[in-house]
């Protein structure tokens, strides 16, 4: 379903996916990130309202997914797990991004719904 909203909105929801994967970097960035853009501007932009909401439910997720493959490595097999988590995640948040480029809400794969 393509939005129709204006460059400000689009750019932000841009910014939210982006950040989300930035956030990896820096633990636990990849939730703060897209959670204070959506906090600021949630009231004045309802596009990105559901672009944050999608964001910060997939990465919470990818949190959780995370800590249970770093206690798997206990086991060996949590090191490929948590390996191909971030390429997973990678690839998903480039696509979510360019989809909320072009003004298309991206519904992460394996996300829970924590925030509706």
């Amino acid at each position: 379903m393509k939005n129709d909203v204006d460059r400000t909105e689009t750019n932000l929801a841009v910014l939210c996916h982006i950040g989300g994967l930035m956030g990896l970097l820096f633990f636990p960035g990849n939730v703060i990130v897209p959670l204070v853009i959506w906090l600021w501007k949630k009231e004045e932009y309802p596009s990105l309202d559901k672009h944050a909401v999608e964001v910060i439910n997939f990465h919470i997720t990818l949190t959780i997914y995370m800590i249970i493959s770093a206690l798997l490595v206990l086991v060996l097999i949590g090191f490929p797990m948590f390996i191909a988590l971030l390429v997973f995640a990678i690839v998903v948040g480039i696509k979510g991004a360019r989809m909320a480029g072009d003004g298309y809400l991206y519904n992460y794969p394996m996300a829970l719904p924590f925030i509706k």
